[in-house]
């Protein structure tokens, strides 16, 4: 029977959040300080439904960026992923743009071995409250590995080995709501 290895060494991160909805857009302003580093980063993302871009400043950058999505062929999990972002610099005045493309598959298979990550949202204070605890989850599972002897004797021997299961605790974030 495999043993469950934990591995907890994770980054806590209180992240601010007020949001507003002008004019049918939405407006969500943040802050978030990395209790090991004791750094504050702010940031702003401002959504436009109708057009569907999003405009962002982080630091003294200004951005809008688009992205579209369209399926390629007859497979249905072959997309590209169409790109369009624009910055400028507002202490600098220096400007750039790009325009990207990616081809990728539309599902990514799970694998155990390799791992797959879970990210959860508890609330703390009821459904519709504005603290939440947000965890970030790794899960590694070993690859199982099957011998058979042909060896003539009295008991034959099947040998089946496994590693150990992995769960990494990657975040805990104390997560305010407004």
């Amino acid at each position: 029977m495999p043993a469950v290895r934990f591995r907890l060494s994770p980054l806590t991160t209180l992240k601010l959040r007020k949001t507003y909805r002008p004019l049918g857009t939405t407006l969500a302003l943040g802050a978030d300080y990395t209790t090991q580093l004791g750094v504050w980063q702010f940031r702003s993302d401002w959504e436009d439904p109708l057009l569907g871009g999003r405009l962002t400043i982080k630091g003294s950058e200004l951005a809008v960026a688009k992205t579209w999505l369209l399926q390629l062929g007859v497979a249905e999990d072959l997309v590209t992923r169409l790109r369009l972002r624009a910055a400028v610099d507002l202490s600098s005045g220096a400007a750039s743009a790009r325009f990207g493309f990616r081809t990728e598959r539309g599902s990514k298979p799970l694998s155990l071995v390799d791992g797959f990550e879970l990210r959860r949202l508890f609330a703390l204070d009821g459904r519709d409250g504005h603290a939440k605890v947000e965890a970030r989850m790794t899960f590694k599972f070993p690859e199982p590995d099957f011998e058979l002897s042909t060896e003539r004797t009295l008991a034959r021997k099947h040998l089946v080995g496994m590693g150990d299961v992995s769960v990494g605790v990657e975040e805990i974030n104390l997560l305010m709501e407004y």
